[in-house]
């Protein structure tokens, strides 16, 4: 996550098991049901929280845009859909 986002938003400090860390971002409570879960912060954590382990855990810009595309093609064309789609 670019360093800018980073400043906005929590990091979540929630472990499984001994240290396996999630990268899990903190997503703010919000009063409001209709605006706060529009909230830029909310909104961006959990997207983020949202992503498979393996695409928050990129090891650098270019595997984390990788991953991305390919779970979002995977999230668009499940993999029954694509061999009766083609």
């Amino acid at each position: 996550m670019p360093q800018m986002l980073m400043n906005l938003m929590k990091l979540a400090i929630l472990c499984q098991g001994r240290s396996e860390s999630k990268n899990l971002l903190y997503v703010p409570a919000c009063r409001t049901a209709t605006y706060g879960n529009r909230l830029f912060t909310v909104e961006t954590a959990t997207l983020w929280n949202d992503l498979p382990q393996e695409v928050r855990d990129a090891a650098n810009l270019s595997s984390f845009k990788r991953l991305l595309k390919t779970h979002s093609f995977n999230s668009a064309f499940p993999q029954n859909c694509r061999s009766v789609c083609s």
